[in-house]
């Protein structure tokens, strides 16, 4: 059999990708549009090509503006001026475009340069896959199904959604108007398990981008937890769990302490009474037969993509959960800012393309000296604005009685504490702040006398 390469120069546009660059040096504005396309320093063929990418977007970032002499002193800064091409190569690039004003076309000719390459590379793979007769041929297509789905976002991210007509959509509306009335349900997405929450934004609905952020230790995987527990447990909806911090032997721990209702410390060091062990060893048992299903790792956005497609299919997930954004890599990218961002658009982009609610935990900046324990806002997520721009929720863990000594917490440890859920974002409907009861030692928010305050 031929190689899918066929020994072809793999697809790619050398005068496009210096069309690309020059635009960027020549027009601030240029750099957005380009950035817009969802164009990455991988795309680039050339790399001395990804490199310069990689520096312009960088000084863009820090807010400094990008010109011949910014980015040779960007370049050497990093001893890496002389691999790109010297700054005879730097002007020669400058000078290579006709108009900055077609940015956007160069860059989609690089783009589609890009996606053919990967496409010869999954095509590769898939044949590799399949001579390997250990694997099962169900796995190999859903893998390559799977990797092929990657590489067809990427394509309609490049491309831009093709278009419809409004009457589609205000039918579609209607349709659903209807069932909600004749239904008289006030929640038509799926339970988060807090009543107040619920009814303020009428559940989570498929291509919602869920952000649950707070300081460390604050109960967000905790509620992440709660949510899919409650999914799988009370309603049998089956749902995934991207853990990239623990291990699946923890996360069984806080799962059999919340279902369970048990203290958490004594399930860890097996101190249970006769009745709290009975309470184990049921959810225990229940737990066979519920889809609930973990993936602990540390993939990168590109692998978790490909592992949610696959799982959609595999199992029909109806809610996808990541803990946390932080922790994602994102290959192609340079620095913190544009990793997060880039993990944060993926995961968009996957919700809204398998049709699915993405719950996502995220960090906040570490306060500044002396401001301990502070009520979060929207400016506190960590690493980039994007995430605030991405998500259709973002809900802050706030406990306004936190104490900051350890000590101190362990002496309230077994008392419920009062926590207040910030919702400091919704796209299609209000903010407002909620109070619930946090029971630490069961890992569980509970409501209270209920408490909503609107946002004014």
């Amino acid at each position: 059999m031929t190689d899918f390469t066929l020994g072809k120069l793999p697809p790619q546009d050398l005068e496009a990708e210096q069309a690309t660059l020059g635009s960027m040096m020549q027009d601030p504005k240029a750099i957005d549009r380009v950035l817009g396309k969802g164009l990455e320093s991988s795309d680039f063929y050339r790399e001395a090509h990804a490199t310069l990418f990689a520096h312009i977007t960088r000084l863009q970032e820090a807010g400094i503006e990008v010109d011949l002499i910014t980015l040779q002193a960007s370049l050497a800064d990093s001893a890496q001026l002389q691999m790109v091409g010297g700054l005879g190569y730097l002007a020669t690039i400058l000078d290579s475009v006709p108009h900055a004003a077609n940015a956007e076309r160069y860059c989609a000719i690089v783009k589609d340069k890009a996606i053919r390459r990967r496409l010869i590379a999954v095509a590769n793979e898939a044949q590799q896959m399949a001579y390997d007769e250990s694997q099962a041929t169900a796995d190999v297509i859903a893998e390559s199904a799977a990797r092929v789905e990657g590489i067809k976002a990427q394509f309609q991210w490049a491309e831009g959604s093709s278009f419809s007509r409004i009457a589609d959509a205000v039918q579609a509306e209607m349709d659903d108007l209807e069932k909600r009335q004749v239904s008289g349900k006030a929640v038509t997405g799926l339970e988060t398990s807090l009543c107040g929450l619920d009814l303020i934004t009428t559940g989570m609905h498929p291509g919602n981008y869920i952000l649950v952020a707070g300081q460390p230790g604050r109960g967000k995987t905790a509620f992440v937890l709660q949510m899919l527990c409650h999914l799988a447990f009370q309603h049998d909806m089956p749902v995934g769990f991207f853990s990239l911090e623990m291990h699946p032997g923890e996360l069984a721990q806080r799962v059999l302490t919340h279902v369970a209702g048990v203290d958490g410390h004594a399930l860890r060091i097996a101190n249970l009474n006769e009745e709290d062990w009975r309470k184990v060893i049921q959810v225990g048992a229940r737990a066979k037969e519920v889809p609930l299903y973990l993936s602990c790792g540390n993939p990168d956005i590109d692998s978790l993509y490909r592992m949610a497609v696959k799982a959609k299919g595999q199992y029909g997930l109806k809610l996808i959960a990541v803990d946390y954004v932080q922790m994602l890599e994102a290959p192609g990218t340079d620095g913190d800012t544009a990793r997060v961002a880039r993990a944060s658009r993926v995961l968009k982009g996957l919700a809204m393309e398998i049709g699915v609610p993405m719950v996502v935990t995220s960090q906040l900046h570490r306060p500044g000296l002396g401001k301990g324990n502070f009520r979060p806002e929207l400016t506190d997520l960590k690493n980039t604005s994007q995430l605030e721009q991405d998500a259709d929720w973002v809900i802050f863990i706030y406990h306004p009685n936190w104490a900051e000594k350890r000590e101190d917490r362990q002496a309230v440890a077994h008392d419920q504490q009062e926590v207040e859920f910030i919702l400091a974002k919704q796209r299609n409907g209000p903010i407002c702040d909620f109070r619930y009861g946090w029971r630490a030692w069961e890992q569980r928010f509970v409501e209270v006398a209920r408490e909503v305050t609107p946002w004014q």
